[in-house]
């Protein structure tokens, strides 16, 4: 994962790997939209909510700081769907 904050912004292969941490994370996605199944809006959307947010999450996280990716973008997640909810 450290590679892929060596890789500039804009380059395929950190799109790519972005891809592959968002596919890895998904179970974390969907565990914090089942957090706001009382929610009037569709679960679908939810989901979105949380891509985008892991997405930024991912683009943010600075391994050089310590923790993992996992206990970063959590609170990050359940924030943004608690708000979009």
């Amino acid at each position: 994962m450290t590679r892929l904050y060596g890789l500039p912004p804009d380059s395929r292969q950190r799109t790519a790997a972005c891809g592959m941490l968002v596919a890895r994370y998904q179970p974390l996605v969907r565990s914090c939209a089942r957090k706001c199944r009382g929610s009037p809006k569709p679960p679908e959307e939810l989901m979105q909510v949380g891509y985008v947010r892991l997405t930024k999450a991912i683009n943010r996280f600075d391994p050089a700081a310590g923790g993992n990716l996992a206990a970063y973008a959590l609170p990050c997640l359940s924030g943004e769907m608690k708000r979009h909810a």
